[in-house]
């Protein structure tokens, strides 16, 4: 039979299905997306989309009313999730799946992320086949903690093709202060003149660029650029550069199927669903 939570007991299927934005600005065109693709398979089954944001910087926010007067049947939860509503949601059995940058919550929640560490992996295993001297800029653990896993497959595509990566050829910021970027990108310079460099977002791609440029290198027929990036997210400013997308639409498409599985009764347990990137060159 059909397995039904606490929170379903409590009342009738209402075919709505909600969006919390958490702590994000709701002009980045990643959340964009996700709404937009969520809500079109919604539509193919009936269903409708309820959308709302949470921020709980004041003490004063409160548990989003969809969820305390039971207005949806389960919810997606992404951006910067706050411990409140996280708690919240479990504690009250209320159907929910998380798409997270980090994996790292207690086992109660289900979750679905874009496998940053195959963002690295994908990343290196394409500028191996081509450069000797490769750089890598990323964020500091406190500043993007889902950096570590990409350099860790970063870092691994070296160990699999039997190369070793030089840390010298390591750069990390702590903010997207363009200041602190050149830099850093400076400071690669003179310490290495990679022929390739690979950067964890695109934020730091433009300065890093102008820095080579400034000391006369051509892009790409001397150093060649690997970014990650959402579509959509940020123009370039050098030419054709090759860039790894997060799958944004398998990100929706996976988080709503697993919260109708849920709210069926058809998905038992929790589950972590890591979506592989794309590499375009």
């Amino acid at each position: 039979g059909i397995l039904v939570n606490s929170y379903q007991q409590k009342r009738k299927a209402t075919k709505f299905i909600g969006f919390i934005l958490c702590k994000r600005k709701k002009s980045n065109p990643i959340y964009f997306e996700l709404v937009s693709y969520i809500e079109e398979e919604l539509k193919k089954i009936g269903f409708h989309l309820v959308f709302t944001s949470f921020d709980d910087s004041s003490s004063k926010s409160e548990i989003p009313k969809m969820l305390t007067s039971s207005a949806v049947d389960g919810v997606i939860v992404t951006g910067e999730i706050p411990r409140k509503l996280l708690t919240f949601l479990q504690k009250n059995q209320i159907n929910h799946v998380l798409v997270a940058h980090s994996t790292k919550y207690n086992g109660k929640s289900n979750i679905v992320s874009s496998d940053n560490r195959d963002i690295g992996y994908k990343a290196a295993n394409y500028l191996l086949k081509k450069h000797k001297k490769i750089a890598f800029i990323k964020g500091t653990k406190d500043f993007r903690p889902h950096d570590i896993l990409r350099e860790n497959g970063f870092i691994q595509a070296f160990r699999d093709c039997g190369r070793q990566f030089d840390k010298k050829m390591l750069v990390e910021c702590s903010s997207y202060d363009p200041v602190e970027i050149r830099k850093a990108a400076s400071e690669l310079l003179k310490r290495a003149c990679p022929d390739a460099i690979f950067t964890t977002n695109i934020n730091f791609i433009n300065e890093t660029a102008s820095v080579f440029r400034e000391a006369g290198m051509k892009i790409p027929d001397e150093v060649e650029f690997v970014t990650f990036k959402s579509p959509g997210y940020f123009q370039l400013n050098i030419p054709a550069p090759v860039v790894i997308k997060a799958n944004n639409e398998g990100i929706s498409h996976a988080a709503l199927y697993r919260l109708l599985d849920i709210i069926s009764g058809r998905a038992l347990g929790t589950s972590i669903n890591l979506i592989p990137a794309a590499l375009s060159t």
